[in-house]
């Protein structure tokens, strides 16, 4: 799929909103009283050390708190406590996965996926966003769901191509497990979505069987593929990657390595999403890539910076998924980011929040304490999904905000099963982190979202 058009509709909440951070310290602040309530301190006294430097910290801070009787100490242990409740900065941790042997294929888990993404930039200096997953769906007594979806943004032309390949057999696969949910889980999904005709409106079946190779790792999905072409050993630094995407009008041939050491999810590899701890994500957060795409008949070579993923594990019921906002940030100063708020499906309540943060120096912080607060959103042409689209973060425990501006509204891809669709776009992120100032980029993943205005800020 290409997308030309420039103007498509940008719904913004308010005028100030499209700017800067009002409402969205509003909410903040709201967030810190709760924590606070019956400690005799107002919030504000941690905003203002969180934010000291913010250009918008006037805003919240005029008419000030007042401490009743409250000593000093009593305060600062008040602002400690409202950071207590999430932060837990990881210094010692000891890794649920074990590379490379769990790169490769899990037997038993109901999804898996291995993703990368990020930006790429060609000799005459014109700007890409890239991202490619490749993904397995396991259900009782079934084959496999094997599929993928890809994207390629071209921002100063501001066009955007995307692909989704599915195995054949995925759609019974699919089907059957649609049919054992609960009557009011089944009732939700819409009717005929896994039948063969309505796939290929929006999907193309892969003429080739998909192999996903268990000896390190071997993705080969209709000629495309993602393999580590060199594993000998746990040295990361040694380790070489190759990818391939072919989709329509475009192809995208890149050789990658680890620029540093994996980023285990929630210090250890897992998300803590539900008890048995049984989700697990680990990423390369910064892969040099450089390679050649293919773009009309013209042939450019280009290189830059990607993001690999790889996650396994129960995410909620394969066939009924949670919904997520995830952000993967990449700063100047070398520090990475991943910032993931996952939804409920039926309501599209933010359930859990995890912020996976790699500093400049090698340190790890785990955070959960992330407030998000959509500045504006646009409704797709295609699927009348309405996504947010610009972002105001703020993660107190870190003293840092951020503000995410995506390159371009339209980078909606299809997505097999039933999510249906995902924003999956490249953009730019703006940070005040202990007062300092940076920028970088970012790579943003909306996934769960439905039609109609009920699903805008959910």
């Amino acid at each position: 799929m290409k997308r030309t058009r420039k103007d498509l509709p940008i719904e913004y909440m308010t005028a100030e909103n499209s700017s800067g951070f009002p409402r969205f310290f509003l909410s903040l602040r709201k967030h810190n009283d709760a924590k606070c309530s019956g400690k005799e301190v107002s919030a504000n006294l941690f905003f203002q050390k969180a934010f000291p430097k913010s250009p918008k910290s006037k805003t919240v801070s005029n008419g000030f708190f007042r401490i009743k009787t409250a000593a000093v100490a009593a305060v600062a242990a008040a602002a400690v406590a409202v950071a207590a409740q999430a932060l837990a900065q990881v210094s010692v941790s000891v890794p649920r996965i074990s590379l490379p042997e769990d790169e490769g294929p899990h037997a038993g888990v109901p999804f898996e996926r291995w993703q990368f993404s990020g930006h790429l930039q060609d000799d005459e200096g014109r700007r890409y966003g890239l991202t490619a997953s490749f993904f397995v769906a396991k259900f009782d007594g079934l084959p496999d769901a094997r599929f993928m979806y890809y994207c390629l943004s071209e921002k100063e032309e501001s066009r955007f191509h995307s692909g989704s390949l599915v195995e054949k057999s995925a759609a019974a696969t699919m089907k059957s497990a649609v049919a054992a949910l609960p009557g009011d889980v089944r009732f939700a999904l819409t009717p005929g979505m896994f039948d063969e005709k309505e796939i290929e409106k929006h999907h193309r079946f892969m003429k080739e069987e998909p192999t996903v190779i268990g000896e390190g790792l071997g993705l080969r999905f209709d000629g495309n593929y993602f393999v580590n072409e060199k594993s000998p050993g746990r040295d990361w630094e040694d380790w070489r990657y190759s990818a391939r995407l072919a989709g329509e009008g475009f192809e995208v041939e890149l050789e990658m390595k680890p620029e540093r050491g994996p980023l285990f999810m929630g210090g250890a590899g897992s998300a803590g999403l539900n008890p048995d701890e049984n989700f697990l994500m680990y990423s390369f957060p910064r892969m040099t890539a450089k390679g050649e795409l293919r773009i009309g008949g013209e042939t450019r070579r280009a290189r830059g910076v990607l993001w690999h993923d790889h996650q396994y594990g129960a995410l909620g019921d394969a066939a009924n998924p949670a919904g997520w906002d995830w952000f993967r940030v990449q700063l100047e100063d070398g520090t990475d980011m991943s910032l993931l708020v996952f939804r409920r499906p039926d309501t599209g309540e933010r359930f859990h929040r995890l912020a996976t943060v790699k500093w400049g120096d090698g340190r790890v912080s785990v955070v959960k304490d992330i407030v998000v607060e959509p500045l504006n959103t646009w409704t797709s042409p295609d699927t009348g999904i309405v996504y947010p689209l610009d972002w105001a973060v703020a993660i107190p425990s870190l003293r840092a905000h951020l503000t995410i501006r995506q390159d371009m509204p339209y980078q909606e891809t299809r997505v097999f099963g039933p999510l249906r669709a995902a924003w999956a776009g490249s953009g730019r992120a703006e940070a005040v982190i202990d007062g300092e100032r940076q920028a970088g980029n970012v790579f943003t993943e909306l996934a769960g979202y439905r039609a109609g205005p009920e699903g805008a800020l959910p």
